[in-house]
């Protein structure tokens, strides 16, 4: 039930933003005629998103846009996805752009992939893909690791 309820947050979250963003669209005063043509879906600039699990934050998100199609979140400029374990940073990671899937509960980041965990892990590749539900790190591509003095590889 835990990943449902995460599901159905982050789902509530993407109609909420919808909605709003469809009300920005039409302003007073313009008897419901839309006040520029747009594609569909929605567009967010400079986003910061936090995932919860039970109460519990498991990972917060920074890009700089967010575009809503259909099914999909597309994300461009990822400054910084952090994974957390016990509310704690376990993994940061950084790409150009991504797609995230709520229905699947899975993030895919696209060229310029770094991962690193602030003790000396350091893995770049050209394609990651994120499950939330089991928190499995997939590495597509090239892909190099560098483990720094002191650092440990435990996955």
């Amino acid at each position: 039930m835990g990943p449902l309820r995460s599901k159905a947050v982050i789902t509530a979250a993407i109609v909420i933003i919808t909605i709003a963003g469809v009300m920005l669209l039409i302003r007073p005063g313009s008897d419901g005629q839309e006040v520029e043509k747009s594609k569909p879906g929605v567009v967010l600039e400079k986003v910061a998103l936090v995932g919860n699990d039970k109460g519990a934050r498991r990972w917060e998100l920074l890009a700089g846009t967010l575009r809503q199609e259909h099914e999909l979140v597309h994300l461009d400029q990822v400054d910084q996805l952090v994974l957390l374990e016990q509310g704690q940073p376990k993994y940061y990671i950084y790409a150009d752009n991504g797609v995230w899937s709520p229905r699947e509960n899975q993030l895919q980041l696209h060229s310029n992939v770094i991962v690193e965990d602030g003790a000396g892990f350091h893995l770049t590749t050209e394609q990651l893909i994120w499950d939330g539900d089991s928190d499995l790190l997939e590495f597509m591509g090239n892909t190099s690791v560098i483990i720094g003095k002191g650092g440990e590889a435990d996955e």
